[in-house]
């Protein structure tokens, strides 16, 4: 139960910290005038309908080898970060953005993973990390 809590206050603060460099990026730094008083729980500007132009899929049933594909799903979430900054470096923020999905189950976290600016998207193509729906 430890680790399950531990996994999601990382993927909440991962999500928390991808829009603040985000904004950080847009607005030269400073908070935003426009969102400055908005509540935590409003919908993300940054955010859109389309769906993510790459899909990573994350699973325990999964290999750090696999693609990432819903056929051969990843295995970690250190396995799902190293994917998506592979992905970028090679080819660059898509259309839509990124977005890892991760199916239900348990998941150990064998190292820190600390997030900078490179591991966050842009307006309109956002990197999300999520739990799979259910």
């Amino acid at each position: 139960m430890r680790i399950r809590r531990t996994i999601l206050l990382m993927l909440a603060l991962s999500v928390l910290l991808s829009a603040f460099l985000s904004s950080c990026s847009r607005e030269g730094g400073d908070v935003p005038e426009d969102t400055a008083d908005t509540p935590a729980d409003s919908a993300d500007p940054g955010a859109t309908d389309e769906p993510a132009g790459k899909v990573f899929y994350v699973s325990g049933k999964g290999s750090d080898e696999n693609p990432g594909t819903a056929e051969e799903p990843l295995a970690s979430f250190s396995g799902a970060v190293k994917a998506v900054r592979d992905y970028k470096a090679e080819n660059g923020l898509p259309e839509g953005g990124i977005e890892v999905v991760f199916a239900a189950g348990r998941y150990a976290i064998d190292s820190q993973t600390v997030f900078t600016a490179t591991d966050s998207g842009d307006k309109g193509r956002p990197v999300v990390y999520r739990a799979e729906n259910g």
